[in-house]
């Protein structure tokens, strides 16, 4: 059986577009190892949170850079703060560990006990009180375990919603 050409093209068009989703996320894995291994540690802003998207803004080689970067889950807050990695030659290229918070100065932190503590695929579920008020937060898992007494809850004082989950020690 032979195959008219008029087949062959968008077989053709679709293997194509295939290959080429493959290779953009093997590029994408290859840069965010990149950056991890190589990178200047840094920290974000976050802001304007949207539905698969939110945007950053950090300083990198004395220069303000804003981009957008794929959500770490969901529950994120405008004001958050978390570590970063960017490579100088290309400050542009930025991950964000969106499991290790950064504790700002200019913000003050209370601590409290972790009083649940549950895991759905890559995400941690845990819960704190706070003057009475039971809050619950996500984050994501990375080594944690699921061992409430393993934890304390950080949260800021202004806003106790941001809340972090950091080792008892």
């Amino acid at each position: 059986m032979k195959l008219k050409k008029s087949t062959i093209i968008p077989l053709s068009l679709i293997v194509l577009i295939i290959i080429g989703i493959i290779l953009l996320g093997r590029l994408g894995n290859y840069l965010d190892n990149k950056i991890i291994l190589e990178g200047v540690e840094g920290y974000c802003d976050v802001f304007n949170e949207g539905k698969r998207m939110i945007r950053i803004k950090y300083d990198a080689n004395g220069k303000q850079y804003i981009t957008g970067v794929g959500k770490g889950y969901s529950g994120i807050f405008d004001g958050e703060q978390f570590t970063i990695k960017y490579l100088v030659d290309n400050p542009k290229s930025v991950f964000v560990f969106w499991d290790k918070p950064y504790f700002s100065k200019n913000y003050s932190y209370e601590e409290t006990e972790c009083i649940a503590i549950s895991k759905k695929l890559s995400i941690i579920y845990f819960e704190y009180l706070v003057n009475g008020k039971r809050i619950e937060r996500e984050t994501l898992f990375r080594d944690h375990t699921l061992d409430k007494y393993n934890y304390k809850v950080r949260y800021r004082k202004e806003n106790p919603e941001i809340g972090y989950l950091i080792p008892k020690q």
